[in-house]
């Protein structure tokens, strides 16, 4: 609950079956019944797995299983455990392909998400995969997601990059987006190495990020490796398809069924449109990323600062940062300043306009549903916002400094190592 954040409400499952909501002492039995059911299911697979199927789906969607905050690396747990549930002596070779499908197209998805967006539907279009979308995103993390040792001091180092190393940084991320898409073609080579560049490149993410893929995805990931024969191949799908079908029919048609729904879901990047009813947790694969300009004159930014409590639990930084911005309705769920009534750490979020449309002099504190996914604002907004859990009057002038450094910034500047470590 540290890292993630126990929620206030559960989210429907597939959009239609809502668990019930949990208080802290439920929680913590459900975990501890969630924990003996997966060792149990080692001897009875399908009672027990379906068991911890079950106690998941009521976990997870405490978790802030929705687009506004996160969530969405914990979903392949729930599909591996579903299709293991089905495994037995027959089945096993089926159980692999299809968690090898849903992975390949969960990937998949997260790729095209960026591109659709980045291509499609952002104001400016842009190539996501450039050196400037990962200065923007590591700036951004900053204050979502602070860090101490050598991991900040890698991060400060990247950010403080000159020019000379634009180029290698697109590459990397060219590179990482290209990996994405390859995924499902990935695991018809092997098996092993995809599973060992899928665990490095979500280390990757963790080392520079803070994005915690690394505890939740690498236990799905590991269920790769529990076969040291690839099997995603025409001959041997068909072979395994067969010999199972023949073996336990209804096992084989649940398995297909829920793989095929969960593909066709995820493939359509259906989360696209946020106007449609969310299907997690087969929807939540693609991320909302838009393809970012540092300091350019059509970028926003929602700066999160924080003052780290002893003790205190804080939920998902990152998107929680991006709620207290937002007012849209939303049935049981709180936004705006009121997100952070229940937050015992000291925040206070930044929106801050393109440098088109804002007025650096000014910091109001109103609320307004103009921000999106590109966490841009509309075109009629050239205020910034603050939303605060503490007494903001006496950092007033802290602020304004603040976004008077960001407004003489221009996009050369993020390659400009001493305008960056003045801004750090």
């Amino acid at each position: 609950t540290e890292r993630r954040g126990l929620g206030k409400w559960a989210t429907p499952i597939y959009g239609m079956i809502s668990p019930p909501v949990v208080n802290g002492r439920t929680f913590k039995l459900a975990v501890v019944a969630f924990l003996i059911a997966l060792c149990a299911a080692v001897q009875l697979p399908l009672c027990a797995g379906f068991v911890a199927f079950l106690l998941a789906g009521i976990i997870f969607s405490q978790l802030f299983w929705c687009r506004h905050a996160s969530g969405h690396c914990s979903l392949m747990v729930f599909h591996v455990l579903f299709c293991l549930a089905l495994r037995n002596e027959h089945t096993g070779p089926v159980v692999l392909i299809c968690i090898q499908l849903i992975f390949g197209a969960a990937y998949f998805s997260s790729a095209a998400c960026k591109l659709v967006t980045s291509l499609f539907i952002q104001s400016n279009r842009r190539w996501w995969g450039s050196g400037d979308a990962l200065k923007f995103y590591l700036l951004d993390s900053v204050g979502a997601r602070p860090m101490t040792g050598p991991r900040h001091d890698l991060r400060v180092a990247v950010l403080t990059l000159g020019p000379w190393a634009r180029s290698m940084c697109s590459c990397g991320m060219s590179a990482a987006l290209l990996f994405e898409i390859c995924v499902p073609l990935f695991f018809g080579v092997s098996l092993q190495a995809t599973a060992a560049a899928l665990l490095t490149f979500h280390g990757v993410c963790w080392l520079l990020f803070d994005i915690d893929f690394v505890t939740l995805w690498c236990p799905a990931a590991l269920a790769l490796l529990v076969d040291h024969q690839d099997v995603l191949s025409t001959h041997a799908i068909i072979a395994a398809l067969r010999m199972a079908w023949s073996a336990a029919p209804l096992r084989v048609f649940l398995l297909l069924a829920y793989t095929v729904i969960a593909v066709i879901v995820a493939v359509t990047v259906y989360d696209i449109n946020p106007k449609r009813r969310e299907l997690l947790p087969f929807s939540a694969y693609p991320m909302f990323q838009e393809a970012p300009q540092l300091f350019g004159k059509d970028q926003a930014m929602a700066v999160l600062f924080r003052a780290p409590m002893a003790g205190i639990s804080t939920p998902e930084p990152y998107y929680l940062r991006m709620h207290a911005l937002s007012t849209a309705s939303c049935p049981g769920m709180k936004n705006g300043v009121a997100t952070l009534e229940t937050v015992d750490e000291r925040l206070m979020v930044l929106a801050v306009p393109p440098r088109r449309a804002r007025n650096a002099s000014e910091a109001e504190t109103v609320n307004s549903s103009s921000i999106n996914h590109e966490r841009e604002f509309g075109l009629g907004c050239g205020t910034s916002r603050l939303v605060c859990n503490v007494d903001s009057s006496c950092m007033m002038p802290h602020i304004q400094h603040f976004m008077q450094a960001l407004q003489v910034l221009r996009p050369s500047d993020a390659w400009d190592p001493e305008a960056m470590h003045r801004l750090l």
